[in-house]
């Protein structure tokens, strides 16, 4: 029993020295002149593939290579700030601020509070109800905050997965890897 226990403390050492929270980034920055210099290396590389890209078509390459598509106002922000520094921005998503979503998903209390305080919460109404302290509008409501919560957990777990999904897709190993994601025999 002693040498389960110690096991399994070895493996969770292991997987929180794993984690992005534990360990360093090892990956140095780009450098502003990294994109030229890659571009110089393939036409180098390779001088029957053409001219270098135009900054428009490396700036459509980047978008191409790195996103699900281009939203309004992509092309234009990565002239502004560089192909580098765009990069570095979706190696390290954990470095976005979401102050502003945050702040707009703290007007919805629901979402600060655990499922099992609303189920607690809708059990005591359903106390005081039937013990004829509060209505039937009490009870109403709690039984909504619980299902609402329900709803937001399960739409986040599919979210979840359709994200796993189109990330397979996009790396060509679709029909493999949405069964092994999803949990699937692979045949």
């Amino acid at each position: 029993m002693r040498q389960l226990l110690v096991a399994t403390a070895v493996c969770l050492l292991a997987a929180a020295a794993c984690s992005r929270e534990v360990r360093k980034d090892a990956t140095p920055p780009l450098g502003p002149d990294a994109v030229a210099s890659a571009v110089r290396e393939a036409a180098r590389a390779d001088p029957g593939a053409g001219p270098e890209l135009s900054a428009a078509e490396q700036i459509e390459h980047a978008l191409a290579r790195t996103t699900f598509g281009p939203r309004q106002g992509d092309r234009e922000r990565i002239a502004r700030i560089g192909i580098a520094a765009f990069l570095e921005e979706q190696l390290h998503p954990e470095r976005i601020d979401d102050a502003r979503v945050d702040a707009e998903l703290n007007r919805f209390t629901v979402l600060s509070r655990s499922t099992g305080d609303l189920a607690q919460e809708l059990t005591q109404a359903r106390d005081r109800f039937a013990a004829g302290v509060a209505n039937n509008i009490e009870v109403v409501q709690a039984q909504q905050s619980v299902t609402t919560a329900d709803e937001q957990y399960i739409d986040a777990l599919l979210g979840f997965d359709v994200s796993k999904a189109v990330l397979a897709r996009s790396l060509g190993d679709a029909e493999a890897a949405v069964q092994r994601i999803l949990g699937a025999a692979v045949p």
